[in-house]
């Protein structure tokens, strides 16, 4: 696994957690000056969701795509301009309704047109944002954004601010979405998110010389459906029905995958 060329090397070599907008946003939400460094501590604390909503606010939560992707950007430190162009994100036979409502209704004034189907879900990410928020109103909040990003990436930023700290990476849609140098575990998927595949990090090997998960966590995981890959090491899933494996499906791998590492590697 290579730090090098990632968004997030850049961000833990930086002198603050985030750029300096968004430090000086969250400074003055805490009534600070947005030159002070006094509440920077508090504000490594802050959960990365709580921040965008503070950073989004701090701008009036306007309904730019840009500027919510920018927050993703300094934020989360990785880019959805980067997964719409290589055509990540959820694979789906349709988004949700509230989704295709809302793009129906920009492209032809009928939310209930469901004609366009096929065209809106060969669009672009951004594009099906783009017209999302052409019919959503003039503001969005953080919360409601994320929201929508992952109805149309399949990228759940609220769960993701929850795992911070976590000492999980997390590969998804073709970009480290959490990553840390003493990371013990990986989750990741292929293209779609249609199989997920849980191993051990470099690091975790270094420390303890093992090449593949303890068997606590693989025989979970077994019993979820996961199959040991002997060559590369790592416990796979392949999503039967060839979409996108579901949030809940994530839930149940990654959460217990994080608790053991609490309980069994705290200390390396």
């Amino acid at each position: 696994m290579k730090l090098e060329s990632n968004a997030i090397t850049a961000a833990l070599e930086s002198s603050t957690k985030y750029p300096l907008d968004v430090m000086s946003a969250l400074r003055a939400h805490l009534g600070e000056e947005p030159a002070s460094t006094t509440a920077d501590e508090t504000i490594n604390n802050i959960p990365k969701a709580q921040v965008m909503d503070t950073y989004l606010s701090s701008k009036g939560n306007p309904n730019d795509r840009a500027l919510i992707w920018e927050s993703v950007d300094k934020i989360f430190w990785f880019s959805l301009d980067k997964m719409s162009e290589n055509n990540e994100g959820n694979l789906l036979s349709s988004y949700n309704v509230e989704v295709m409502q809302h793009v129906r209704n920009a492209l032809s004034g009928d939310s209930n047109n469901s004609t366009l189907d096929s065209q809106i879900m060969s669009m672009k990410k951004n594009d099906v944002m783009e017209k999302f928020l052409e019919s959503y109103g003039s503001t969005i909040t953080g919360a409601d954004a994320r929201r929508i990003i992952n109805y149309i990436f399949g990228v759940n930023l609220d769960g993701i601010s929850a795992l911070e700290r976590s000492r999980l990476t997390l590969y998804s849609k073709g970009d480290y979405e959490l990553l840390t140098p003493t990371d013990i575990f990986i989750v990741s998927s292929n293209k779609g998110d249609v199989s997920l595949f849980v191993g051990v990090t470099e690091y975790f090997t270094q420390q303890t010389g093992l090449d593949s998960l303890p068997q606590g966590i693989a025989t979970y995981l077994e019993e979820l459906g996961f199959a040991l890959n002997p060559e590369t090491k790592k416990h796979e899933y392949h999503n039967s029905t060839a979409e996108s494996v579901s949030d809940p499906f994530k839930g149940q791998v990654i959460f217990p995958v994080v608790n053991y590492i609490k309980d069994h590697y705290a200390k390396i």
